[in-house]
């Protein structure tokens, strides 16, 4: 351990007193002792196992003599990667672009002009001329990719490795596992409950969802930590994908937090607080099952799901009786592609490397005196979507690379961090009294936790973050655009953490880089779901009324809400039965015994657009356009290589030349006639 300390010192001295790039340090002259090259292979996690957290840049050597002197630790200093994070350079266009990157730069200038409403309308004429430009490549950059896509590149979603696939198939056996302490064993169908309210055509009182306050928090935030490419730009970053670290660091049959109705909290809140001293029912949700109703998305994954329902009843103060319904965490998925076990594993392994805990206790522990803080003076650059620039912050976090943490079997780096219980309201404002089902306004008890905090030290301010991972599958072409799923579930996470931020890393699945990182905010993702999506948050509100106000009404007792692709519009709520009955709806026989030998479903493979407006690494580098082919050198007139067919004024053209060449034959005949008679005179 000692001699793993003075290597780990030796580097940073070396660092920071040369010029390793130019001046590489001799080896010793003495090389017949060799014992063992220390970290000749690079790994790929981000938190090393035991004592082998070293700088990556180096080769190490321990070189010893036969007189047992003391080892001395040598340093070699190969030539930095040509490569840089999120970087491709070999990559094959049919075409080059029709812009100059001198006419691209114009382009982005007036394009932000133009969102300012600043753009003077001097400049109208060539952002118009270049406008059209963009868009008619871009419609050719997506084609080839999708072409590509159809040929080729589809292929990636069977793509994984066997470590990452051994860790996932044992997260999804544990939650299997847990089946029993969630729901029963068998369930009779009772009746459908639709996904959106009868009255949805009230556009002037529409059904909102508003926030109330929290009444109970618990726990401390994790804290930020800075991944490595943010803080030195050339080095590489990936995602940890050996078995034995993902274990360690987050082991699969590890849970944060007990179902809201198992939560001891949650029902000491119901019976002693003072915000539901007048209601007779309440909704009690966790974070998690309110992202799955507010899903309204067909085409995702996420669009089959079955939620287990209790319905309790307690006595308050008074003998009064309160109906609590506890909506859990939807139940594992029955079967499991390749592309969804991506997710997952990105999801855990992101968190992994941004959260670090700060709990003071046996089970989550943080050796915080072998990490070394970085100086005031050093900052690291962020990617603000919404602007397409680069955001300076001047904090001393944390760096991951100059950090040491202790590696605890089955338990997580990251804790559950803090939780809020927040009163909500469902509901319309004017209710309709005509309307016997209408179920007025509805009190929930939401559960939330943060993934971290963010605080800024030099400015003393504090940020709350939560953590989001996007997989982009032709990241050598753009970043994928987000799907409808994508949107509503990240703005959800946004809207019940009053203002808090997403943080949003795009990895590379095919290497479990981590390519970039995103900030946004909840007014930002609000635009892009209403703008790019054409999604309202009634929509999503409505939703949670209608299957609240239907649940509210039923008695005591174990329910499971079930939702299919065959029917988008409604669901199927199942009652409790204690024997077997024809028909009925056995859980177990819908899981597989052994998820590892479980076989994948059938491969669904749809192209995804690029996204234009995401600028990503490579585009940075190269200081291009998104979804644009590489630039020409010399500029060519745009208007000769963009001819635009209308219709009326081709026609006109035509007539107009058939009139001159008529008129043409009439006067050379006229000549003629003119000629053959003055001969004829002659």
């Amino acid at each position: 351990m000692e001699v793993f300390n003075k290597i780990f010192k030796e580097v940073f001295h070396f660092e920071a007193t040369h010029d390793y790039s130019k001046q590489p340090m001799a080896m010793g002259k003495s090389k017949s002792h060799v014992l063992s090259m220390l970290n000749d292979e690079v790994e790929t996690g981000f938190y090393t196992q035991g004592d082998r957290v070293i700088e990556k840049m180096f080769l190490k050597e321990l070189i010893s003599n036969e007189e047992k002197e003391p080892t001395v630790a040598k340093f070699i200093s190969p030539e930095r990667p040509s490569r840089r994070p999120g970087e491709f350079t070999e990559v094959d266009f049919p075409q080059i672009s029709l812009l100059t990157i001198k006419q691209m730069r114009i382009y982005t200038n007036l394009l932000e002009a133009k969102k300012n409403n600043r753009l003077d309308p001097k400049d109208d004429a060539e952002f118009e001329q270049l406008n059209e430009a963009v868009k008619h490549e871009r419609e050719n950059y997506q084609a080839f990719a999708r072409q590509q896509w159809l040929i080729k590149n589809h292929q990636r979603l069977m793509e994984i490795k066997p470590s990452v696939k051994s860790y996932i198939d044992d997260v999804w056996q544990s939650r299997i596992n847990r089946l029993h302490k969630l729901a029963a064993k068998y369930y009779q169908s009772r009746e459908t409950i639709a996904l959106t309210f009868n009255d949805v055509s009230d556009s002037e009182n529409p059904v909102a969802l508003k926030m109330g306050s929290i009444i109970f928090a618990t726990g401390t935030h994790n804290s930020f930590v800075v991944p490595p490419l943010l803080v030195h730009p050339r080095e590489e970053t990936y995602l940890p994908t050996d078995y034995q670290t993902l274990t360690e660091n987050r082991h699969p049959d590890h849970e944060f937090l007990p179902p809201v109705s198992q939560d001891k909290i949650a029902e000491k809140l119901l019976k002693e607080s003072a915000e539901f001293k007048n209601d007779h029912t309440v909704v009690v949700l966790s974070a998690s099952s309110l992202k799955t109703i507010a899903d309204t998305d067909i085409n995702s994954s996420f669009s089959a799901w079955m939620l287990p329902i209790t319905i309790k009843e307690f006595t308050v103060a008074g003998n009064k009786k309160r109906k609590v319904v506890f909506i859990d965490k939807k139940l594992p998925p029955e079967n499991l592609s390749i592309k969804q076990r991506m997710k997952w594993y990105a999801k855990i392994a992101t968190r992994m490397m941004m959260c670090k805990s700060n709990e003071k206790s046996d089970k989550a522990k943080v050796n915080s005196s072998s990490c070394c803080d970085m100086s005031e003076g050093d900052d690291y650059k962020e990617v603000n979507e919404d602007e397409n620039e680069m955001m300076d912050v001047e904090d001393d976090f944390e760096s991951i690379s100059k950090c040491k943490v202790n590696q605890l079997k089955k338990n997580p780096v990251w804790s559950a961090g803090h939780c809020e219980y927040r009163v909500w309201q469902v509901g319309k404002e004017t209710q309709n009294h005509l309307m016997k089902n209408q179920a007025g306004q509805i009190k929930i008890l939401l559960r939330t936790k943060y993934d971290g905090k963010w605080e800024r030290r030099n400015n003393k301010l504090t940020q709350t973050f939560t953590v989001a991972a996007k997989l982009d599958y032709q990241c050598e072409y753009g970043g994928d655009r987000r799907t409808t799923s994508e949107c509503i579930r990240q703005w959800t996470d946004l809207h019940i953490r009053p203002g808090s931020f997403l943080k949003r890393a795009r990895i590379n699945p095919l290497t479990s880089e981590f390519m970039q990182l995103q900030t946004v905010n909840e007014a930002d993702m609000l635009t892009q779901m209403r703008t790019d999506y054409c999604i309202s948050p009634h929509s999503i509100a409505n939703s949670l009324y209608s299957i609240t106000g239907s649940l509210i009404q039923k008695p005591p007792g174990r329910y499971l809400l079930e939702h299919t692709v065959k029917c988008p519009g409604f669901c199927t709520l199942h009652v409790e039965i204690e024997d077997y009955r024809p028909k009925c709806l056995e859980l177990e026989s819908r899981y597989p015994k052994d998820a590892a030998l479980a076989d994948p479903p059938d491969l669904r493979a749809p192209f995804i657009p690029l996204d234009p407006k995401f600028v990503t690494s490579n585009c940075h580098y190269r200081s291009v356009l998104p979804l644009t082919f590489p630039p020409r050198a010399n500029a060519k007139p745009i208007l000769k290589t963009l001819p635009k067919f209308v219709p009326g004024k081709k026609k006109r053209k035509n007539k107009s030349k058939k009139k001159k060449n008529k008129n043409k034959k009439k006067k050379n005949e006229k000549n003629i006639a003119k000629s053959t008679t003055c001969n004829s005179n002659s």
